[in-house]
């Protein structure tokens, strides 16, 4: 998987995430739900 991959899904909202600082943060919970919407 490729960063910019990951940086678009953030930026289009797809995937959400917390900032801390300058850091990008995805909770697990999170994870498991995009992963979860997006199987194929």
């Amino acid at each position: 998987m490729s960063t910019r991959t990951i940086r678009r899904w953030l930026e289009r909202g797809e995937l959400r995430f917390h900032r801390l600082g300058r850091q990008h943060r995805v909770s697990e919970e999170d994870l498991i739900a995009f992963l979860a919407r997006n199987r194929r």
